[in-house]
């Protein structure tokens, strides 16, 4: 049995795995955390589900207040009024391409330098940090 001396209440064994020792304190801090961690998804994840549901539901019943958990008369006209307009579908393909250029650019130009100079003190080592950086 192997105690980690960074984390004392961790206790590691051998062929069982991970298991833990934790005391009453650390059991009161986890219940809160979650708790409190719960309700900071359930704040931010809502606001992000209700557009979606809205987004799909008949829009006369989205604003009679109708609509909270679950899409009401789907209705996706305003897909298919947004779908209809090139500019929308060039803005996406544009967004696409330039993601991948932009990722394929980065990693062209900071991978290869460092290839060449694995030790600090070899040649260009130092000026191919400082382009880096």
């Amino acid at each position: 049995m192997a105690i980690n001396n960074r984390f004392p209440s961790v206790i590691l064994r051998k062929g069982k795995g991970f298991e833990e020792n934790r005391s009453f304190e650390d059991k009161v801090f986890d219940t809160i955390n979650f708790v409190v961690l719960t309700v900071v998804f359930l704040l931010v994840a809502y606001p992000l589900y209700f557009i979606i549901i809205a987004s799909i539901s008949d829009p006369q019943k989205v604003a009679s207040g109708q609509v909270l958990f679950f899409p009401v008369g789907i209705n996706l006209d305003g897909y298919r009024e947004v779908l209809k307009n090139k500019g929308v579908m060039r803005g996406f393909f544009n967004s696409v391409y330039y993601t991948a250029l932009g990722t394929t650019i980065n990693l062209i130009v900071t991978l290869p330098p460092p290839t060449p100079c694995p030790a600090r003190t070899s040649t260009g080592a130092r000026a191919s940090r400082f382009f880096i950086s």
